[in-house]
């Protein structure tokens, strides 16, 4: 009668993790997910000021589910090719190595440009072959 009870209880305890712990896993997972995008969207945010952020640009952050890689990308509007280099220069240093960045916008007043940077490696060191940001946006002659 007592094992019997027992096995009962042990058939009802891994019924219910088979069942609820799935949905914890994922519940935790999707957490860590959310956390994340609000952490590096506070990191961006805080690299404008606040008056930038509520009207001149706007930030869409995108972390994946399992993987460590994310996405951020910013779009500074009509903004001057400083400007839009001083802002991929501090939010490249910001950033975690795995985070690519997307900056896009109106340089000049000319055509909507896209930049997208990547860290080639962990570290925050410039390689040899980067483009100089004064010649990125030229126009072609």
């Amino acid at each position: 009668m007592m094992g019997q009870a027992i096995r009962e209880v042990t058939g009802l305890a891994i019924t219910l993790v088979m069942s609820v712990g799935p949905l914890g896993l994922l519940v935790g997972l999707l957490n860590r997910r959310d956390r994340r995008e609000a952490a590096l969207l506070d990191a961006v945010a805080g690299q404008f000021s606040a008056v930038t952020v509520r009207s001149d640009i706007t930030l869409q952050v995108r972390c994946r589910l399992l993987a460590g890689r994310a996405a951020v990308r910013v779009n500074m509007g009509a903004c001057s090719r400083e400007e839009i280099w001083e802002a991929i220069t501090r939010l490249r240093r910001t950033l975690p190595a795995p985070v690519r960045l997307t900056v896009e916008g109106r340089v000049d007043h000319q055509p909507p440009a896209r930049l997208t940077v990547e860290a080639l490696t962990g570290g925050r060191g410039v390689s040899e072959g980067a483009v100089a940001p004064s010649r990125a946006f030229s126009r072609a002659a």
